[in-house]
């Protein structure tokens, strides 16, 4: 997989200058495959595994580098044709350098980091794209800034030390995972998407960073697009290019089918791409499970012309032991995505190689499925109050099991006196109670939501945290089942790139919910690309029980690692609650289970971190 590594530093400091020569060094003598892309005096930018997709763009003068994917904006609403891939001539790299970087957030789009060296002020800019996976994070070593995108690369250099961060442990058990105001490790912090940091000539970075995007600000009324008809054409354009833009440079597409509406949509508009591509379909099942997919992505692949593999998956067949072998991350990864469908789709890799994973991921925050409950509130702050609302009150009260004079007067009472954490904060803690008493019902409680992108804002924009969906949580780039330097397909999803993002966000969510339903602009938009039952469909063919059947499967794994473990040694958790769990029926514990998995990932993640031979690989 692609990599990076960067060392800015004052070289007028001798001291700086020696380390910065030491770890140059001895990072190609620990990993070959890395090579210079960039370097001037206090900056050396270093990158391994180019991919056909992936690499470097210089810009002239060596005033910099874009490190990824960089492709030019398409300005026509209405092109659905695929973007080009970004050229940095000397007039565009002017662009870029007199605007301190912000030339690329408004101009391009990808999945990038840009690396920005200033003559004038002799600093060192690092510009995270707004809604790119590629992660971007940053440590020092004996005053060198060193950012880097892969945790394990650092550590393989010996000199690097990384702890937990105990508060960001807290936060977590206390939120469910939805707080990410702390940090994990205390010596890493990430640049988040779409910010900016300067690093200064005495090579430290600056106490406050820059934010480049916003998403609220295509949410503001001059930036609106209301009309139906243009909404959906201006859709649709947008996530056939965007989706022809990432497939290009594949020869060999896997594409993870659902059955379900956003899946399908991005079946749909790789169809075109098959010609030049070969696109492999695939749906997991549970051979044993009362309710089966398979039927509705059948109908989207046929629709596509997709070959499509249907791979059985059943939970009572699982073992989550392949998980103590999961590489080290900056955040904990989800050890049954890692293990269950990482391991499935490596499997299907080793009959047909694939260079990337297409999935329909972002659809439901992005399409505004999620956002159902806050559609009121949406005509409310463009129209005011007019006689339709009480249509759209109506729409949401049969959506959403609720009375429509309780959507019309929660509301106009959140339009009158603001919205707050309160309002919906349950939503994101979910059920807890695996966590230490302390702990529970503890979880965002601050009085701004815990993300940069909306820590200062007084009235909590919810209408647009749930329609950003995943892009506030750290991106997930590496499996950790693989090795870093491992070969490794992309996981691309289109409807997250910028493109579509920031068109969803100016798309009001009384649109999205076109004719009353959930998505209901995206089924007119791609009413050409999917087939018309899935497109009909209102509701998932979930699989109940699954996650239950998976945990009593492995409820020894849970009990020698969970209780036997850090956080049952520190007494963050409710041990006796989890023993009662697990040695009972699971299904029936009056908890939620995505929480029991959550303290697995948290546990497996902290014991890198607390080994003794990590501890002391600096020393």
């Amino acid at each position: 997989m692609y990599r990076y590594i960067a060392l800015v530093w004052n070289c007028e400091s001798a001291s700086q200058e020696e380390a910065a020569s030491f770890i140059s060094l001895r990072l190609p003598a620990h990993s070959c495959d890395y090579s210079v892309a960039l370097s001037r005096p206090g900056l050396l930018v270093l990158t391994a595994d180019h991919h056909n997709t992936m690499g470097n763009y210089l810009l002239r003068r060596n005033c910099g580098v874009v490190l990824g994917s960089i492709f030019e904006r398409n300005r026509d609403l209405h092109d659905d044709s695929p973007s080009d891939g970004a050229v940095f001539d000397a007039h565009h790299t002017d662009l870029v350098v007199a605007s301190r970087g912000r030339a690329l957030v408004a101009n391009y789009w990808g999945n990038y980091v840009a690396i920005l060296s200033d003559d004038q002020s002799r600093s060192v800019l690092i510009l995270k794209d707004p809604t790119g996976s590629l992660p971007c994070f940053i440590t020092s070593w004996r005053g060198v800034s060193i950012i880097f995108s892969c945790l394990q690369d650092c550590l393989e250099m010996g000199v690097l030390c990384f702890t937990v961060n105990w508060s960001y442990v807290t936060a977590r058990l206390a939120s469910n995972g939805a707080d990410g105001s702390h940090n994990p490790l205390n010596e890493v912090s990430e640049i988040r998407r779409g910010e900016c940091l300067e690093i200064g000539a005495d090579g430290l970075p600056a106490a406050k960073r820059k934010l480049y995007w916003d998403p609220m600000q295509f949410c503001e009324p001059a930036n609106t697009i209301d009309d139906v008809e243009a909404a959906a054409r201006a859709l649709r354009a947008c996530v056939r290019s965007a989706s022809h833009t990432l497939a290009r440079g594949h020869s060999d597409i896997l594409l993870r089918l659902s059955g379900g509406l956003d899946s399908s949509i991005v079946a749909g508009c790789l169809k075109d791409v098959a010609s030049k591509s070969r696109i492999m379909a695939y749906t997991h099942f549970n051979p044993r499970g009362r309710s089966d997919e398979r039927r509705w992505a059948r109908l989207s692949a046929t629709h596509a012309g997709f070959e499509h593999i249907e791979c059985p998956c059943d939970p009572a067949g699982i073992s989550l032991e392949p998980a103590l072998q999961m590489g080290v991350c900056f955040e904990p990864p989800h050890v049954v995505g890692s293990v269950v469908r990482g391991g499935l789709e490596m499997h299907l890799a080793e009959e047909r190689p694939y260079s990337a994973t297409f999935s329909g991921d972002g659809g439901d925050s992005g399409f505004g499925a999620e956002g159902v409950r806050h559609v009121v509130d949406d005509f409310l702050r463009l129209r005011g109050l007019s006689v339709s609302v009480l249509n759209f009150a109506a729409a949401v009260a049969l959506r959403t099991d609720t009375l429509a004079w309780r959507v019309l007067t929660d509301a106009l009472l959140r339009h009158i006196r603001g919205s707050r954490m309160e309002d919906f904060r349950h939503r994101f803690v979910n059920k807890q109670s695996l966590a230490a008493k302390q702990l529970q019902n503890e979880g965002l409680r601050s009085k701004h939501f815990p993300h940069p992108w909306f820590i200062g804002v007084e009235n909590v924009p919810w209408h647009v945290i749930r329609r950003v969906g995943a892009l506030i949580l750290t991106p997930e780039f590496y499996d950790p089942m693989r090795r870093s330097n491992a070969p490794a397909p992309l996981e691309i999803a289109p409807l997250y790139s910028q493109p579509v993002i920031e068109l969803s966000l100016r798309v009001p969510l009384y649109v999205h919910f076109h004719q009353g339903i959930e998505r209901g602009l995206a089924r007119k938009a791609f009413a050409a690309d999917a087939p018309a039952p899935v497109l009909r469909r209102l509701w998932k063919d979930r699989v109940p029980g699954n996650f239950e059947t998976l945990a009593h499967h492995n409820r020894a794994f849970f009990r020698e690692t969970v209780l036997g473990g850090r956080l049952a040694e520190s007494g963050l958790i409710d041990c006796a609650t989890i023993e009662a769990i697990l040695g009972g029926e699971i299904s029936k514990g009056g908890y939620f289970i995505g929480e029991l998995f959550g303290l697995l990932d948290l546990e497996l993640w902290i014991r890198h971190f607390t080994n003794r031979d990590v501890r002391r690989a600096a020393a």
